[in-house]
Order: C-alpha cells, then structure tokens, then sequence
C-alpha cells in the first residue's frame, strides 16, 4: 500500500517531471480527508489497527461516504456539513 500511494502521487510526478504529490511550499495543495467513522463507511476499524492497516484499508475501501473535505489547489472544495 505505501508503495502504490507513492507511485500514484510523488512517484507518479517524479516519473512524470511534474511537481505533484509532496508537501512543500510553492506548490499546490489536492487533497481528500476520509473520514473513517462516516455513516455507510465501507471501512472496518479494527482495535488491534494500526496507522499501517487503516491506511491500506482507507486505500482499498474508502467511497464517497467516507470523503469529509476536499481540497483543490489550496481551496476547500467539498465540506461535510
């Protein structure tokens, strides 16, 4: 999981030559918060999870329930209410 996130974001943009997929200043900021807790969640939480399982589990599961806050290019997009 932590490779495939890689290749499909600062992996994908390093291949591509493009300044995607990190965090640093003077670039732009695309990013989804996924709430795991969301009603009709198709992500079961474990309590013997760690950050490793729930982030695979937020890879392979997560839906549109679970997207809380979207963000493009800096600006909140999408909000929950």
């Amino acid at each position: 999981p932590n490779e495939a996130f890689w290749l499909a974001t600062a992996g994908g943009g390093q291949a591509l030559d493009l300044p995607v997929g990190l965090f640093r200043e003077g670039l732009r900021f695309d990013a989804m918060m996924i709430d795991i807790n969301a009603p009709h969640s198709n992500i079961a939480r474990a309590d013997k999870d760690g950050p490793p399982d729930i982030f695979q589990k937020i890879l392979c599961n997560a839906g549109r329930p679970n997207i809380a806050t979207v963000w493009v290019e800096g600006r909140c997009v999408h909000q929950l209410a």
